[in-house]
């Protein structure tokens, strides 16, 4: 059952050769339209913001912790690899609920995202150069953190104003 999930999942991947131009144009306009709206919207688009990317790291960290528990032995259930997606669930769940929570702010939970994509990036970074089992990824892999941590940076510096950055 684990190795047909996994190939199913590959099978979704928008990188693959056979997957349509399309498919990958239509992600790509969204991600364009929501990098725009947030471009240019006021401090109110930070809760939107953070529910958006929530939703993304949860999603990410259910499938993956999904791929760990049908396929033990895959790079998924590597222990750097589950760390990363049990941190990124509860952060992204976080993300998720704060307009429900009392106790949590749009702020606080885009500090909670901060501290996870910045502590995945390292753990990705640190799994990638101590595991064997990555060593056909090892460059993607570290790329990955680094991006993760640049993004953990830039949704920590660029939200943090109180106002839009074009004016």
């Amino acid at each position: 059952m684990g190795q047909k999930l996994s190939t199913r999942l590959y099978e979704l991947a928008p990188w693959r050769d056979d997957v349509s131009w399309q498919f990958n144009g239509v992600q790509g306009v969204v991600a364009l339209g929501i990098g725009v709206y947030l471009f240019f919207a006021t401090t109110q688009a930070v809760g939107t913001l953070v529910q958006i990317v929530g939703a993304y790291i949860a999603g990410m960290a259910i499938m993956h912790l999904g791929l760990a528990i049908w396929d033990p032995g895959g790079l998924s259930a590597r222990p750097t690899g589950l760390l990363r997606r049990a941190i990124s669930l509860i952060a992204g769940a976080a993300a998720l609920l704060f307009p429900w929570l009392d106790f949590l702010s749009a702020s606080d939970a885009r500090l909670i995202i901060t501290a996870a994509l910045v502590i995945s990036g390292v753990l990705a970074i640190a799994g990638a150069l101590t595991d064997r089992r990555l060593r056909e990824v090892r460059l993607g892999s570290s790329l990955s953190g680094v991006v993760e941590i640049a993004i953990g940076v830039v949704f920590f510096v660029v939200t943090d104003s109180e106002r839009p950055l074009l004016n």
